[in-house]
């Protein structure tokens, strides 16, 4: 009997000790998602490059070959006319290790406008203290729906989990690649 509850209690203290160093957490009803929702649709709306390139992370920025032209191919490829927005889904997902802290918000959406559908799906980290230059969108994939190509009632997710660092446009719903190992 003693070593069964000293078992249960060595059991106890370690569940207890890795999930106060490592924790994941989906929560859709954060109010930092609507205030982020709000001026990504307000910039896009306004055609404000300044204000949409600001919302992306300094690492996909240096790291890109040529971020302002990306920048400028999304608003000549986006048209802008919103009616309604509709979304498939939205997440959160918190990683803590070793006194490090990832926040990070993953947004699936369509947004209807006078000339169809666009898609998105956009990977975005509010906090990151495991990477400081890597705050802001990590990821965006954009496409206008043509319903012979896809399947409207799915969520759009780029590349599935493997997200791919800086804007992709007109990248229809992929499997996830052969090449990217998922965890």
């Amino acid at each position: 009997m003693k070593k069964t509850i000293a078992l249960i209690c060595l059991l106890l203290a370690a569940v207890f000790v890795v999930s106060s160093c490592s924790h994941r957490l989906i929560d859709t009803d954060s109010p930092k998602q609507d205030d982020f929702m709000s001026f990504f649709l307000d910039t896009i709306e306004k055609e404000d490059k300044e204000g949409f390139k600001a919302l992306f992370s300094e690492k996909v920025i240096e790291e890109s070959e040529d971020f302002d032209s990306d920048v400028n191919l999304f608003f000549e490829y986006y048209e802008k006319g919103l009616i309604s927005k509709k979304e498939f889904g939205s997440g959160t997902r918190k990683t803590i290790s070793k006194g490090k802290k990832l926040l990070e918000y993953d947004f699936s959406f369509d947004i209807t406008t006078e000339s169809g559908i666009f898609r998105f799906s956009i990977l975005y980290n509010q906090i990151n203290t495991f990477e400081s230059n890597n705050v802001g969108i990590t990821s965006l994939y954009v496409y206008k729906y043509n319903e012979e190509d896809d399947n409207i009632s799915q969520a759009y997710r780029g590349y599935s989990e493997n997200y791919t660092p800086g804007i992709h446009i007109d990248v229809k719903n992929l499997p996830v690649r052969d090449d990217v190992l998922t965890t």
